[in-house]
């Protein structure tokens, strides 16, 4: 098809108000595991005081964080079940017992822990008995971070 022809269809269809499948895609989010370390010492150090084991991060899990914060930024959502439910999306990864908690909004990890902190199913989870942790961030363009924090035994 000449150019010509591509315009004057893509010309028809924004009158029809009918958008090419170009023009839907979603911007794609830059996903980052770099703070998983500096979380883990902030859990570990709330963890500590209420003399329970400290957490390891685990590059799987961390994985885990980064594909489901990416989902979320990719239409812009904050929710446990993007694309399938939380308990399915857990099992595919062989952790049916892992916990899960998200954030929307915050600029750093200690904001994102001290929400945490102070919600208390999300602090339900920061005290369980797990041992491995994964964390990711994911920011599309022009939009707060969202942030997924993963804790299996």
């Amino acid at each position: 098809m000449s150019g010509r022809h591509l315009s004057r269809r893509l010309v028809l269809a924004a009158a029809l108000g009918v958008a090419p499948v170009v023009a839907q895609a979603q911007p794609v989010a830059r996903v980052s595991t770099r703070e998983a370390a500096a979380a883990a010492r902030l859990i570990n150090a709330y963890r500590a005081s209420r003399r329970l084991g400290a957490l390891r991060v685990d590059a799987r899990l961390n994985a885990v964080a980064a594909e489901h914060a990416r989902a979320m930024a990719g239409v812009d959502l904050l929710s446990h079940d993007i694309g399938e439910a939380y308990a399915v999306r857990m099992r595919r990864h062989g952790l049916p017992t892992a916990s899960e908690n998200l954030g929307w909004g915050y600029e750093t990890v200690a904001e994102a822990v001290t929400a945490w902190r102070a919600s208390p199913p999300h602090h339900a989870n920061l005290v369980k008995a797990h041992v491995r942790m994964g964390l990711a961030r994911a920011v599309a363009p022009g939009m707060r971070p969202y942030w997924v924090l993963v804790l299996a035994p």
